[in-house]
């Protein structure tokens, strides 16, 4: 079953217009929501593109053989976006619990959740969509689907019987919405709220007010979370390992919280309201015109066709999210991932603590240049800023990069287990990349600014235009802050 949550991932991952706002059809009492609203022009896109096809090659490769067992996966989170792409949708955690395996060690009791699609004009699609992923994932000597009437609903109901009893997975039409549940009694508890018979989330004082005062409803993106109630639940048996998570990542004090991203022309706007454990409320704009160093703006290339400048200390970033990964880990694998850490340290002679991240600068940024061939907009070009020497981070890069070549390399006289082994080569120019198949990311280093992007000649193309800027006369070399530049204290604050 979790394969399949992962298949039906890009249901769950995507991007104003809905008939019915999202926010009047998710239960009040939910842990989280994800919306998605795709732009007019996504909505108005005709089929047969670039994606569609390139969706239709990847399930027809998998029903052929040709896709390994490892890459399907992969290849239904690539397929299944251009259906999403295309119709607002919510994906939903309702519930989820735990359960203590041994000392330390904890799985999945139970979960709920439900995706909710704007299905109009999409219905027979996305019903083939879902019996394609679930035929990936289960069989006939095991797997069984149901149609169930109930209260004048019809719908689909799968079991499977290598699974316990409350791992199902139901769908169905509601009126103009598809509904997509997993757990038990999930769809009843969404179909509560899309007929009226339960509280909604727009219900809520609170939320309205964040949801207005974040832009809700015109932003492409808008996540609801609940940290107390997730915390409840899942605390009940793992007792503190949630609450540490929530401390590295800042969270600690936050009792609910919605965040939002939309787009200020082709500057990306990205907002967030928290309301914390004493009942104030906070907030702040985490990325936008208005927060974003001029300096930072003057270096984004005219031909990015949009971008996002993130401003925020990227040192204590990098620090609270391997902090929380590790907390949310058991003390075993903790320790077996930080000795093993040190060892790589120690045999490629480099410390990423003081060689990389104690050079990290504040701003991070987003951009659409050059412009991935099929124009997917996750394959953009991410600037790293980093304040400190060049030929210090350069080297740390270089020699992390060569650890991960020589670990990822074939052991001499085997074959690969699967068919997309990743292979990681340095460029005579001093550009890494790995090769998986078609897809080959690429990593340089420019004064002031680490370069990634999905293609070498992607970050050339970024570090000649850095290069260009930081030999125009009068100009500051990218990433470090003109003489006299002030201190960015027009940013917002987010306690």
């Amino acid at each position: 079953m979790p394969a399949i949550l992962l298949a039906l991932g890009p249901l769950f991952c995507s991007v104003a217009g809905e008939s019915r706002p999202l926010d009047t059809c998710v239960p009040a009492e939910a842990m989280a929501a994800y919306f998605a609203r795709p732009t007019p022009e996504m909505l108005n896109l005709p089929p047969g593109g670039t994606l569609d096809q390139l969706a239709g090659w990847l399930v027809t490769f998998k029903a052929m053989g040709i896709i390994p067992r490892q890459g399907r996966v992969v290849a239904d989170l690539i397929a299944t976006l251009p259906m999403l792409a295309r119709r607002p949708h919510a994906l939903v955690l309702l519930d989820i619990t735990s359960k203590r395996i041994r000392l330390d060690v904890y799985r999945l009791k139970d979960m709920q959740a439900a995706l909710l699609i704007d299905g109009e004009g999409l219905s027979l699609d996305i019903d083939r969509r879902i019996r394609d992923l679930l035929a990936t994932y289960t069989d006939p000597d095991n797997g069984r689907v149901q149609v169930v009437h109930r209260g004048g609903i019809r719908y689909h109901r799968l079991t499977d019987r290598r699974l316990p009893d409350w791992a199902t997975v139901e769908w169905g039409e509601i009126g103009k919405q598809f509904l997509v549940t997993f757990g038990q009694g999930a769809f009843q508890t969404m179909l509560d709220a899309l007929l009226g018979r339960a509280r909604v989330l727009a219900d809520d004082e609170w939320f309205r007010r964040a949801h207005a005062l974040c832009q809700g409803a015109t932003s492409g993106i808008e996540v609801f979370i609940d940290p107390v109630r997730i915390q409840n639940r899942v605390g009940q048996v793992v007792k503190d390992r949630p609450g540490q998570v929530l401390r590295a990542l800042g969270m600690e004090r936050a009792h609910r919280l919605v965040w939002t991203v939309g787009f200020d022309g082709r500057a990306l706007r990205s907002e967030v309201f928290t309301r914390d454990l004493d009942g104030e409320d906070h907030y702040a704009m985490l990325t936008g015109k208005e927060v974003t160093p001029p300096e930072v703006t003057a270096a984004i290339p005219p031909a990015a066709s949009s971008y996002a400048a993130f401003r925020f200390p990227l040192p204590e970033a990098v620090r609270g999210a391997r902090t929380a990964y590790l907390q949310s880990q058991s003390a075993g694998a903790c320790r077996r991932l930080l000795q093993g850490w040190d060892r790589i340290e120690r045999e490629f002679d480099f410390d990423a603590e003081t060689g990389l991240i104690d050079q990290l600068g504040e701003n991070l940024v987003l951009h659409t240049f050059p412009p991935h061939p099929l124009r997917l907009p996750i394959l953009c070009t991410i600037w790293i800023q980093f304040t400190g020497d060049r030929p210090a981070v350069t080297r740390t890069v270089d020699r992390m990069m060569t650890a991960w070549q020589t670990y990822a390399g074939i052991p001499t006289g085997t074959r690969p287990a699967v068919g997309l082994l990743p292979r990681i080569h340095r460029d005579t120019d001093g550009i890494w990349h790995l090769q998986l198949g078609l897809i080959a990311p690429a990593v340089g280093v420019a004064d002031g600014w680490i370069v990634i992007s999905f293609s070498p000649e992607a970050v050339r193309a970024n570090l000649a235009h850095l290069q260009t800027l930081a030999g125009q006369s009068g100009r500051y070399a990218p990433g470090q802050p003109p003489a006299g530049a002030g201190n960015g204290s027009n940013r917002s604050s987010f306690p």
